[in-house]
Protein backbone atom coordinates (compact mmCIF):
# COMPACT_ATOMS: atom_id res chain seq x y z
CA UNK A 1 0.00 0.00 0.00
CA UNK A 2 2.86 2.30 0.28
CA UNK A 3 4.25 1.77 -3.35
CA UNK A 4 3.96 4.76 -5.34
CA UNK A 5 1.57 5.15 -8.32
CA UNK A 6 4.22 6.19 -10.88
CA UNK A 7 6.72 4.24 -9.84
CA UNK A 8 4.68 1.12 -10.79
CA UNK A 9 3.93 2.61 -14.37
CA UNK A 10 1.40 4.66 -13.73
CA UNK A 11 0.11 7.67 -15.78
CA UNK A 12 -2.70 9.19 -17.07
CA UNK A 13 -4.03 6.81 -19.22
CA UNK A 14 -4.32 3.60 -16.52
CA UNK A 15 -5.60 6.40 -14.26
CA UNK A 16 -8.71 7.03 -16.67
CA UNK A 17 -9.19 2.88 -16.63
CA UNK A 18 -8.49 2.44 -13.27
CA UNK A 19 -11.66 5.31 -13.05
CA UNK A 20 -13.65 3.53 -14.83
CA UNK A 21 -13.44 -0.13 -14.04
CA UNK A 22 -14.30 1.60 -10.27
CA UNK A 23 -17.40 3.28 -11.61
CA UNK A 24 -18.50 -0.36 -12.56
CA UNK A 25 -18.35 -1.65 -9.07
CA UNK A 26 -20.33 1.36 -7.70
CA UNK A 27 -17.25 3.09 -6.65
CA UNK A 28 -15.47 6.74 -7.24
CA UNK A 29 -12.79 8.32 -7.54
CA UNK A 30 -11.56 11.39 -9.83
CA UNK A 31 -8.77 10.90 -12.34
CA UNK A 32 -6.76 13.74 -10.76
CA UNK A 33 -7.08 12.39 -7.46
CA UNK A 34 -5.42 9.19 -8.78
CA UNK A 35 -2.87 11.65 -10.64
CA UNK A 36 -2.16 13.55 -7.75
CA UNK A 37 -1.31 11.56 -4.69
CA UNK A 38 1.81 9.13 -5.35
CA UNK A 39 0.44 6.57 -2.18
CA UNK A 40 -1.32 4.16 -3.54
CA UNK A 41 -2.67 4.01 0.41
CA UNK A 42 -3.55 7.77 -0.47
CA UNK A 43 -5.13 6.77 -3.89
CA UNK A 44 -7.31 4.21 -2.43
CA UNK A 45 -8.17 6.84 0.74
CA UNK A 46 -9.81 8.87 -1.92
CA UNK A 47 -12.39 6.18 -2.89
CA UNK A 48 -15.56 6.59 -2.55
CA UNK A 49 -19.12 5.04 -2.70
CA UNK A 50 -21.08 6.49 -5.95
CA UNK A 51 -23.29 9.17 -4.00
CA UNK A 52 -25.34 9.68 -6.82
CA UNK A 53 -26.39 7.92 -10.25
CA UNK A 54 -25.11 8.78 -13.13
CA UNK A 55 -28.07 8.72 -15.83
CA UNK A 56 -25.92 7.76 -18.85
CA UNK A 57 -28.39 6.20 -21.76
CA UNK A 58 -27.50 2.42 -23.10
CA UNK A 59 -29.75 3.38 -26.11
CA UNK A 60 -28.40 3.35 -29.31
CA UNK A 61 -27.21 6.53 -30.02
CA UNK A 62 -28.29 8.78 -33.01
CA UNK A 63 -27.56 11.95 -35.55
CA UNK A 64 -25.50 14.19 -36.05
CA UNK A 65 -22.80 14.69 -33.96
CA UNK A 66 -20.90 18.71 -33.85
CA UNK A 67 -17.52 19.20 -34.64
CA UNK A 68 -14.44 18.40 -32.09
CA UNK A 69 -11.39 19.71 -32.44
CA UNK A 70 -9.57 16.94 -33.61
CA UNK A 71 -11.75 16.19 -36.38
CA UNK A 72 -11.34 19.65 -37.65
CA UNK A 73 -7.51 19.28 -37.31
CA UNK A 74 -8.10 16.03 -39.69
CA UNK A 75 -10.55 17.57 -42.23
CA UNK A 76 -8.14 20.96 -42.22
CA UNK A 77 -5.20 18.65 -43.70
CA UNK A 78 -6.99 17.78 -46.99
CA UNK A 79 -5.48 14.48 -47.64
CA UNK A 80 -5.51 13.30 -50.64
CA UNK A 81 -7.24 10.15 -49.67
CA UNK A 82 -9.47 10.99 -46.55
CA UNK A 83 -10.73 7.17 -46.66
CA UNK A 84 -7.09 5.51 -46.06
CA UNK A 85 -6.42 7.25 -42.30
CA UNK A 86 -6.42 3.98 -40.32
CA UNK A 87 -5.23 2.99 -37.14
CA UNK A 88 -5.11 -0.92 -36.44
CA UNK A 89 -3.53 -3.30 -33.89
CA UNK A 90 -2.08 -6.94 -34.69
CA UNK A 91 -2.33 -10.30 -31.92
CA UNK A 92 -0.23 -13.10 -32.19
CA UNK A 93 -0.91 -15.77 -29.96
CA UNK A 94 -0.43 -19.07 -30.17
CA UNK A 95 -3.77 -20.43 -28.68
CA UNK A 96 -6.63 -21.61 -31.47
CA UNK A 97 -9.89 -19.78 -31.32
CA UNK A 98 -12.97 -20.50 -32.73
CA UNK A 99 -13.45 -18.68 -36.19
CA UNK A 100 -17.60 -18.46 -35.15
CA UNK A 101 -17.23 -16.91 -32.16
CA UNK A 102 -14.44 -14.70 -33.17
CA UNK A 103 -16.99 -13.42 -35.63
CA UNK A 104 -19.76 -13.34 -32.95
CA UNK A 105 -17.41 -11.03 -30.69
CA UNK A 106 -17.04 -8.42 -33.71
CA UNK A 107 -20.79 -8.20 -33.93
CA UNK A 108 -21.56 -7.57 -30.70
CA UNK A 109 -18.67 -4.86 -30.45
CA UNK A 110 -20.29 -3.15 -32.72
CA UNK A 111 -23.86 -2.96 -31.28
CA UNK A 112 -22.58 -2.26 -27.83
CA UNK A 113 -19.89 0.43 -29.02
CA UNK A 114 -21.84 3.78 -30.78
CA UNK A 115 -18.65 5.29 -32.29
CA UNK A 116 -17.70 2.01 -34.09
CA UNK A 117 -20.86 3.23 -36.10
CA UNK A 118 -19.98 6.79 -37.14
CA UNK A 119 -20.05 8.12 -40.39
CA UNK A 120 -19.16 11.77 -42.53
CA UNK A 121 -21.57 13.38 -43.49
CA UNK A 122 -20.31 15.46 -46.47
CA UNK A 123 -22.75 18.26 -46.98
CA UNK A 124 -23.05 19.33 -43.40
CA UNK A 125 -19.47 18.65 -42.89
CA UNK A 126 -20.20 16.31 -39.55
CA UNK A 127 -19.66 13.25 -37.67
CA UNK A 128 -23.04 11.21 -37.13
CA UNK A 129 -24.20 7.88 -36.19
CA UNK A 130 -25.14 5.19 -39.15
CA UNK A 131 -27.23 2.51 -36.88
CA UNK A 132 -28.02 0.15 -39.94
CA UNK A 133 -23.99 -0.46 -39.24
CA UNK A 134 -24.88 -3.15 -36.39
CA UNK A 135 -27.11 -5.28 -38.76
CA UNK A 136 -24.78 -5.59 -41.09
CA UNK A 137 -22.26 -8.13 -40.23
CA UNK A 138 -19.56 -7.04 -42.75
CA UNK A 139 -16.87 -6.28 -40.15
CA UNK A 140 -14.95 -9.69 -39.79
CA UNK A 141 -12.73 -11.51 -42.38
CA UNK A 142 -10.94 -14.83 -42.17
CA UNK A 143 -7.53 -15.60 -44.36
CA UNK A 144 -5.94 -18.89 -44.61
CA UNK A 145 -2.55 -18.25 -45.10
CA UNK A 146 -1.40 -21.12 -43.63
CA UNK A 147 -0.20 -22.54 -47.32
CA UNK A 148 2.64 -19.48 -47.22
CA UNK A 149 6.04 -19.34 -45.33
CA UNK A 150 5.49 -17.59 -41.76
CA UNK A 151 8.62 -15.93 -42.16
CA UNK A 152 8.54 -14.24 -45.45
CA UNK A 153 4.50 -13.86 -46.06
CA UNK A 154 3.25 -12.78 -42.63
CA UNK A 155 6.66 -11.39 -40.50
CA UNK A 156 5.62 -7.87 -41.84
CA UNK A 157 2.33 -6.40 -40.69
CA UNK A 158 1.98 -4.34 -43.85
CA UNK A 159 1.82 -7.57 -46.62
CA UNK A 160 -0.69 -8.85 -44.04
CA UNK A 161 -2.67 -5.80 -43.71
CA UNK A 162 -2.66 -5.25 -48.04
CA UNK A 163 -3.72 -9.34 -48.04
CA UNK A 164 -6.90 -7.60 -45.91
CA UNK A 165 -7.68 -5.66 -48.99
CA UNK A 166 -9.98 -3.42 -46.73
CA UNK A 167 -11.33 -0.14 -48.28
CA UNK A 168 -13.27 2.14 -46.20
CA UNK A 169 -15.29 4.82 -47.39
CA UNK A 170 -15.85 7.36 -44.50
CA UNK A 171 -19.11 8.91 -46.14
CA UNK A 172 -21.03 4.80 -45.76
CA UNK A 173 -19.33 2.14 -45.06
CA UNK A 174 -18.40 0.46 -41.90
CA UNK A 175 -15.07 2.18 -40.50
CA UNK A 176 -14.10 -0.96 -38.40
CA UNK A 177 -13.00 -4.39 -39.50
CA UNK A 178 -11.44 -7.57 -38.18
CA UNK A 179 -9.17 -9.92 -39.68
CA UNK A 180 -8.72 -13.33 -38.58
CA UNK A 181 -5.27 -15.18 -40.30
CA UNK A 182 -4.50 -18.40 -40.17
CA UNK A 183 -0.62 -18.61 -40.20
CA UNK A 184 -0.17 -22.41 -39.74
CA UNK A 185 1.73 -24.32 -36.89
CA UNK A 186 -1.05 -24.18 -34.77
CA UNK A 187 -0.74 -20.27 -34.93
CA UNK A 188 -3.23 -17.25 -35.76
CA UNK A 189 -2.96 -13.87 -35.60
CA UNK A 190 -5.91 -10.74 -35.29
CA UNK A 191 -5.32 -7.52 -37.05
CA UNK A 192 -8.14 -5.05 -35.89
CA UNK A 193 -8.35 -2.22 -38.02
CA UNK A 194 -10.32 0.96 -37.93
CA UNK A 195 -10.45 4.47 -39.28
CA UNK A 196 -8.88 6.86 -37.08
CA UNK A 197 -11.92 9.29 -37.28
CA UNK A 198 -13.49 6.53 -34.72
CA UNK A 199 -10.44 5.77 -32.58
CA UNK A 200 -7.55 6.52 -30.69
CA UNK A 201 -5.20 4.70 -28.58
CA UNK A 202 -7.62 4.45 -25.10
CA UNK A 203 -10.36 3.13 -27.58
CA UNK A 204 -8.50 0.30 -28.83
CA UNK A 205 -7.13 -0.35 -25.03
CA UNK A 206 -11.31 -0.54 -24.57
CA UNK A 207 -12.16 -2.16 -27.29
CA UNK A 208 -9.61 -5.36 -27.08
CA UNK A 209 -10.83 -5.55 -23.15
CA UNK A 210 -14.41 -6.22 -24.36
CA UNK A 211 -13.61 -8.47 -26.94
CA UNK A 212 -11.59 -10.41 -24.50
CA UNK A 213 -14.81 -10.21 -22.15
CA UNK A 214 -16.96 -11.45 -25.07
CA UNK A 215 -14.82 -13.95 -26.02
CA UNK A 216 -14.82 -15.42 -22.34
CA UNK A 217 -18.50 -15.49 -22.16
CA UNK A 218 -18.75 -17.33 -25.33
CA UNK A 219 -16.30 -19.58 -24.57
CA UNK A 220 -18.48 -20.48 -21.18
CA UNK A 221 -22.11 -20.59 -23.11
CA UNK A 222 -22.72 -17.31 -20.81
CA UNK A 223 -24.89 -14.81 -21.75
CA UNK A 224 -22.80 -11.48 -23.12
CA UNK A 225 -22.73 -8.52 -20.19
CA UNK A 226 -20.43 -5.41 -20.81
CA UNK A 227 -19.65 -2.76 -18.53
CA UNK A 228 -22.45 0.29 -18.64
CA UNK A 229 -21.18 2.90 -21.37
CA UNK A 230 -20.32 5.90 -20.19
CA UNK A 231 -21.17 9.17 -22.02
CA UNK A 232 -21.30 9.27 -25.80
CA UNK A 233 -19.18 10.81 -28.50
CA UNK A 234 -22.23 13.00 -29.30
CA UNK A 235 -22.58 14.29 -26.11
CA UNK A 236 -18.91 14.78 -25.49
CA UNK A 237 -19.14 16.75 -28.43
CA UNK A 238 -22.11 18.48 -27.33
CA UNK A 239 -19.86 19.56 -23.96
CA UNK A 240 -16.96 20.69 -26.07
CA UNK A 241 -19.26 23.58 -28.00
CA UNK A 242 -20.38 24.95 -24.51
CA UNK A 243 -16.84 24.69 -23.07
CA UNK A 244 -15.38 26.46 -26.32
CA UNK A 245 -17.47 29.79 -24.90
CA UNK A 246 -15.36 30.18 -21.74
CA UNK A 247 -13.00 33.00 -21.69
CA UNK A 248 -10.10 31.99 -22.91
CA UNK A 249 -8.47 35.53 -22.79
CA UNK A 250 -5.22 34.71 -21.10
CA UNK A 251 -4.45 31.49 -22.88
CA UNK A 252 -5.24 33.38 -26.08
CA UNK A 253 -2.00 35.72 -25.54
CA UNK A 254 0.14 32.60 -24.50
CA UNK A 255 -0.67 29.92 -27.17
CA UNK A 256 -0.49 32.92 -29.97
CA UNK A 257 3.55 33.47 -28.59
CA UNK A 258 4.23 30.14 -29.01
CA UNK A 259 2.77 30.42 -32.75
CA UNK A 260 5.30 33.76 -32.85
CA UNK A 261 8.67 31.43 -31.66
CA UNK A 262 10.69 31.33 -35.21
CA UNK A 263 11.81 27.71 -33.91
CA UNK A 264 12.59 25.59 -37.59
CA UNK A 265 14.69 22.38 -36.99
CA UNK A 266 17.30 21.94 -39.83
CA UNK A 267 15.99 19.76 -42.65
CA UNK A 268 18.35 18.32 -45.50
CA UNK A 269 15.96 18.47 -48.09
CA UNK A 270 13.23 20.67 -49.04
CA UNK A 271 11.07 17.86 -51.09
CA UNK A 272 7.58 16.86 -50.67
CA UNK A 273 6.53 14.94 -47.53
CA UNK A 274 4.18 12.68 -48.33
CA UNK A 275 3.67 8.94 -47.22
CA UNK A 276 5.12 7.19 -50.07
CA UNK A 277 8.90 8.93 -49.13
CA UNK A 278 7.99 8.34 -45.59
CA UNK A 279 10.72 5.70 -44.04
CA UNK A 280 10.13 4.54 -39.71
CA UNK A 281 13.13 3.63 -37.68
CA UNK A 282 12.81 2.98 -34.38
CA UNK A 283 14.99 2.12 -31.37
CA UNK A 284 13.74 -0.20 -27.99
CA UNK A 285 14.90 0.20 -24.76
CA UNK A 286 15.35 -2.84 -22.80
CA UNK A 287 13.05 -3.89 -19.47
CA UNK A 288 15.68 -3.10 -16.69
CA UNK A 289 16.43 -0.06 -17.88
CA UNK A 290 12.78 1.09 -18.72
CA UNK A 291 11.86 -0.02 -15.47
CA UNK A 292 14.58 1.88 -13.66
CA UNK A 293 14.09 5.30 -15.44
CA UNK A 294 10.21 4.69 -14.88
CA UNK A 295 11.11 4.02 -10.58
CA UNK A 296 14.40 6.70 -10.49
CA UNK A 297 13.01 9.14 -12.32
CA UNK A 298 9.91 9.73 -10.14
CA UNK A 299 11.98 9.12 -6.99
CA UNK A 300 14.21 11.62 -7.56
CA UNK A 301 12.47 14.58 -9.55
CA UNK A 302 9.08 13.63 -8.74
CA UNK A 303 8.23 13.61 -12.07
CA UNK A 304 5.64 11.10 -14.57
CA UNK A 305 7.43 8.54 -17.65
CA UNK A 306 6.28 10.77 -20.64
CA UNK A 307 7.94 14.26 -18.72
CA UNK A 308 10.88 12.26 -18.83
CA UNK A 309 10.96 11.39 -23.07
CA UNK A 310 9.55 14.80 -23.22
CA UNK A 311 12.68 16.43 -21.67
CA UNK A 312 15.00 13.98 -23.14
CA UNK A 313 13.53 14.96 -26.57
CA UNK A 314 13.77 19.17 -26.47
CA UNK A 315 17.70 18.16 -24.40
CA UNK A 316 18.42 16.63 -27.53
CA UNK A 317 17.02 19.10 -29.68
CA UNK A 318 19.21 21.54 -28.25
CA UNK A 319 22.25 19.61 -28.26
CA UNK A 320 21.64 18.90 -31.98
CA UNK A 321 20.58 22.21 -32.78
CA UNK A 322 22.09 24.93 -30.59
CA UNK A 323 18.81 26.78 -30.33
CA UNK A 324 17.82 27.44 -26.79
CA UNK A 325 14.43 28.32 -27.75
CA UNK A 326 12.72 24.72 -28.73
CA UNK A 327 8.56 24.17 -29.89
CA UNK A 328 8.29 20.47 -30.01
CA UNK A 329 4.23 19.43 -30.46
CA UNK A 330 2.63 17.08 -27.97
CA UNK A 331 0.01 14.75 -28.32
CA UNK A 332 -2.24 14.09 -25.43
CA UNK A 333 -5.40 11.84 -24.87
CA UNK A 334 -7.80 14.81 -24.74
CA UNK A 335 -10.00 13.07 -22.42
CA UNK A 336 -9.95 15.70 -19.70
CA UNK A 337 -12.14 16.94 -17.42
CA UNK A 338 -14.49 19.68 -18.62
CA UNK A 339 -16.94 19.47 -16.52
CA UNK A 340 -18.57 17.57 -13.10
CA UNK A 341 -21.21 15.39 -15.24
CA UNK A 342 -19.90 14.17 -18.50
CA UNK A 343 -17.94 10.45 -18.54
CA UNK A 344 -16.08 9.34 -21.68
CA UNK A 345 -13.73 6.82 -19.39
CA UNK A 346 -15.11 4.07 -21.60
CA UNK A 347 -16.29 5.59 -25.03
CA UNK A 348 -14.69 4.59 -27.99
CA UNK A 349 -13.95 7.56 -29.88
CA UNK A 350 -11.48 10.26 -31.01
CA UNK A 351 -10.39 12.55 -28.59
CA UNK A 352 -6.84 12.85 -28.91
CA UNK A 353 -5.35 16.61 -28.02
CA UNK A 354 -2.39 18.08 -30.19
CA UNK A 355 -0.65 21.33 -28.99
CA UNK A 356 2.70 23.66 -29.53
CA UNK A 357 4.83 23.36 -26.16
CA UNK A 358 7.78 25.89 -25.90
CA UNK A 359 10.66 25.19 -23.96
CA UNK A 360 13.92 27.64 -22.95
CA UNK A 361 16.66 25.06 -22.43
CA UNK A 362 19.97 26.68 -21.61
CA UNK A 363 22.04 25.11 -19.34
CA UNK A 364 24.39 21.59 -20.02
CA UNK A 365 23.63 20.62 -17.01
CA UNK A 366 21.60 17.43 -17.09
CA UNK A 367 20.45 17.79 -13.17
CA UNK A 368 19.50 22.12 -14.32
CA UNK A 369 17.66 21.10 -17.62
CA UNK A 370 15.73 18.26 -16.03
CA UNK A 371 14.27 20.91 -12.68
CA UNK A 372 13.73 23.51 -15.56
CA UNK A 373 11.91 21.49 -18.28
CA UNK A 374 9.88 20.06 -15.15
CA UNK A 375 8.90 23.47 -14.95
CA UNK A 376 7.91 24.51 -17.77
CA UNK A 377 5.61 21.71 -18.44
CA UNK A 378 4.04 21.45 -15.58
CA UNK A 379 3.41 25.86 -16.61
CA UNK A 380 1.41 24.89 -19.47
CA UNK A 381 -2.15 25.98 -18.78
CA UNK A 382 -4.53 23.06 -18.54
CA UNK A 383 -2.07 20.11 -19.90
CA UNK A 384 -2.48 22.03 -23.88
CA UNK A 385 -6.24 20.70 -23.62
CA UNK A 386 -7.48 24.55 -24.25
CA UNK A 387 -4.88 25.25 -27.50
CA UNK A 388 -6.84 22.98 -29.71
CA UNK A 389 -10.31 24.37 -28.65
CA UNK A 390 -9.23 28.25 -29.29
CA UNK A 391 -7.46 26.87 -33.01
CA UNK A 392 -10.14 24.61 -34.28
CA UNK A 393 -13.38 25.23 -32.80
CA UNK A 394 -12.94 29.00 -31.98
CA UNK A 395 -10.63 30.31 -34.85
CA UNK A 396 -9.13 32.40 -32.46
CA UNK A 397 -5.59 31.54 -33.14
CA UNK A 398 -2.59 33.07 -35.78
CA UNK A 399 -2.44 30.49 -38.54
CA UNK A 400 0.94 28.99 -38.61
CA UNK A 401 2.19 26.70 -41.89
CA UNK A 402 5.66 25.60 -39.47
CA UNK A 403 5.50 21.57 -39.62
CA UNK A 404 7.02 20.71 -35.47
CA UNK A 405 8.46 17.26 -34.31
CA UNK A 406 5.58 15.98 -32.53
CA UNK A 407 5.63 13.60 -29.77
CA UNK A 408 3.14 11.37 -28.44
CA UNK A 409 3.43 8.69 -25.53
CA UNK A 410 0.70 6.10 -26.19
CA UNK A 411 1.47 4.25 -22.86
CA UNK A 412 1.99 0.64 -21.66
CA UNK A 413 0.22 -2.06 -23.69
CA UNK A 414 0.93 -4.73 -21.64
CA UNK A 415 -1.39 -6.29 -19.72
CA UNK A 416 -4.32 -4.90 -21.61
CA UNK A 417 -4.50 -8.59 -23.32
CA UNK A 418 -6.07 -11.53 -20.61
CA UNK A 419 -3.11 -13.99 -21.72
CA UNK A 420 -5.65 -17.02 -20.58
CA UNK A 421 -7.46 -16.58 -23.11
CA UNK A 422 -4.51 -15.64 -26.08
CA UNK A 423 -1.42 -17.05 -24.91
CA UNK A 424 2.17 -15.90 -25.24
CA UNK A 425 0.57 -12.52 -27.05
CA UNK A 426 2.71 -10.09 -29.34
CA UNK A 427 1.36 -6.63 -30.21
CA UNK A 428 1.96 -4.17 -32.74
CA UNK A 429 0.25 -0.81 -33.25
CA UNK A 430 0.41 1.67 -35.69
CA UNK A 431 -1.09 4.08 -38.09
CA UNK A 432 -1.64 2.99 -42.26
CA UNK A 433 -2.11 6.07 -44.20
CA UNK A 434 -2.29 6.68 -48.31
CA UNK A 435 0.92 7.16 -49.93
CA UNK A 436 -0.82 10.28 -51.30
CA UNK A 437 -1.52 11.27 -47.97
CA UNK A 438 0.78 14.06 -46.03
CA UNK A 439 2.84 13.78 -43.04
CA UNK A 440 1.37 16.08 -40.28
CA UNK A 441 4.91 16.16 -38.84
CA UNK A 442 8.51 17.00 -39.27
CA UNK A 443 9.51 13.99 -37.43
CA UNK A 444 6.77 11.70 -35.99
CA UNK A 445 7.86 10.04 -32.70
CA UNK A 446 5.70 7.83 -31.04
CA UNK A 447 6.87 5.62 -27.86
CA UNK A 448 5.03 2.93 -25.60
CA UNK A 449 5.92 0.07 -23.73
CA UNK A 450 5.33 -3.60 -24.94
CA UNK A 451 6.55 -6.50 -23.24
CA UNK A 452 8.07 -4.49 -20.94
CA UNK A 453 10.58 -2.80 -23.23
CA UNK A 454 10.07 1.26 -24.43
CA UNK A 455 9.57 0.92 -28.36
CA UNK A 456 9.92 4.14 -29.85
CA UNK A 457 9.48 4.66 -33.61
CA UNK A 458 10.52 7.88 -35.82
CA UNK A 459 8.66 8.60 -38.72
CA UNK A 460 10.13 10.78 -41.60
CA UNK A 461 10.52 12.07 -45.12
CA UNK A 462 13.24 10.78 -47.49
CA UNK A 463 12.39 13.60 -49.38
CA UNK A 464 12.86 16.45 -45.60
CA UNK A 465 15.48 14.21 -43.87
CA UNK A 466 18.84 11.74 -44.58
CA UNK A 467 18.40 8.32 -42.85
CA UNK A 468 21.82 9.13 -41.13
CA UNK A 469 20.40 12.40 -39.94
CA UNK A 470 17.28 10.38 -38.41
CA UNK A 471 19.59 7.62 -37.16
CA UNK A 472 22.24 10.43 -35.38
CA UNK A 473 19.12 11.78 -33.63
CA UNK A 474 18.09 8.85 -32.07
CA UNK A 475 21.56 7.36 -30.96
CA UNK A 476 21.28 11.66 -29.08
CA UNK A 477 17.92 11.16 -27.65
CA UNK A 478 18.75 7.61 -26.81
CA UNK A 479 21.87 8.87 -24.97
CA UNK A 480 20.00 11.70 -23.67
CA UNK A 481 18.11 9.06 -21.74
CA UNK A 482 20.40 7.18 -20.35
CA UNK A 483 22.44 10.15 -19.28
CA UNK A 484 19.06 10.87 -17.40
CA UNK A 485 18.89 7.70 -15.67
CA UNK A 486 22.90 7.89 -14.57
CA UNK A 487 22.04 11.33 -13.01
CA UNK A 488 19.31 10.22 -11.16
CA UNK A 489 21.31 6.88 -9.85
CA UNK A 490 23.96 8.78 -8.97
CA UNK A 491 21.59 11.35 -6.45
CA UNK A 492 20.38 9.74 -3.08
CA UNK A 493 18.31 12.62 -2.09
CA UNK A 494 14.70 13.98 -3.46
CA UNK A 495 15.50 16.73 -5.68
CA UNK A 496 12.35 19.54 -5.57
CA UNK A 497 11.22 21.92 -7.69
CA UNK A 498 8.25 24.64 -7.35
CA UNK A 499 5.64 22.68 -8.70
CA UNK A 500 6.48 20.15 -5.38
CA UNK A 501 4.73 22.78 -3.07
CA UNK A 502 1.39 24.17 -4.96
CA UNK A 503 0.55 26.15 -1.81
CA UNK A 504 3.56 28.04 -1.69
CA UNK A 505 5.21 30.73 -4.06
CA UNK A 506 8.81 29.94 -3.78
CA UNK A 507 11.73 30.15 -6.38
CA UNK A 508 14.15 27.24 -7.39
CA UNK A 509 17.13 29.51 -6.12
CA UNK A 510 14.94 29.35 -2.48
CA UNK A 511 14.62 25.66 -2.56
CA UNK A 512 17.74 24.87 -3.61
CA UNK A 513 19.16 26.72 -0.76
CA UNK A 514 17.29 25.01 1.87
CA UNK A 515 18.06 21.92 0.58
CA UNK A 516 21.56 22.67 0.50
Amino acid sequence: MNDNYYQLGGDSIKAIQISSKLRNLGLEIKVKDILTYDCIEEIAASVIESQEVKVISQEQSRGIIEKTPITEWFFEQQFSNENFYNQYVLLEYTKTLDVNKIELAVNKLIEHHDGLRINYDKKNNKLYYKNEHSKEGSAFKYLDLSQWFYDEECKDVKKLIHKTDINFDIENSLLFNVTMFNLGNERQALLFTAHHLIVDGISWRIILNDFITILNHLSNWEEVKLPMKTHSFKEWAEALQEYSKKDFKEEKTYWNSILDKKFVYPIDFNGEDIVKTSSVLSYELGENITDSLIKKANEIYNIEFNEVLIMALAITINKLTNNEDIVIELERHGRESINDFIDVSRTVGWFTSMYPAYFNVQSSEIDTNIKSIKEQLRSVPEKGFNYSILKFLNKELKEVDNKYIRFNYLGDFDNIINEEMLSKVSIEFGLESSEENSLTALIDIAAMIVNKNLNISFTYSNARFHEDTIQNFINSYAETLRLILDNCENKDFKEFTPSDFDAVDISQDDLDALFD
